[in-house]
């Protein structure tokens, strides 16, 4: 579901987990809405694995999606350098190595460990790297 005007901002609530689409990588990223502006029909995001500084405000269009489980699995592709929550509960380095049909993902640990390589998008998160963000007066 993407939110296309300024009346859908009304459906978004602050920690919503949102997709942001990033403009210039062309990339999603995961977030959560800190605040909403319902007359500027924005919401203030802040980004999984990123410091408050690269807060940003998105216009209510198609860069921000509501975050589900249908549609998690497209923050990641095959290569992609990710953290990814082990079995014993401590997050360790890993990378996609193949998406599944049913939306799971395969992974390979930096440490070529065989066991609990089949994840839960929700349990994998990128890790950070440099992009540009819009920042707006608080």
């Amino acid at each position: 579901q993407v939110c296309n005007s300024k009346d859908d901002v009304s459906g978004f609530k602050v920690h919503d987990r949102v997709l942001v689409h990033n403009l210039l990588d062309v990339q999603w990223y995961e977030a959560r809405i800190t605040k909403v502006d319902a007359s500027a029909g924005e919401c203030k995001v802040h980004f999984h694995g990123w410091s408050d500084t690269r807060d940003e405000w998105i216009q209510v269009g198609p860069r921000l999606v509501p975050l589900s489980s249908a549609n998690a699995s497209i923050l990641f592709e095959k290569g992609d350098p990710v953290v990814a929550r082990f079995q014993d509960g401590r997050w360790y380095d890993a990378s996609i190595f193949k998406k599944q049909a049913n939306g799971l993902l395969q992974l390979t640990w930096l440490d070529q460990d065989p066991a609990d390589r089949i994840k839960r998008s929700h349990d994998i998160h990128h890790r950070p790297t440099a992009i540009h963000i819009r920042h707006r007066p608080t």
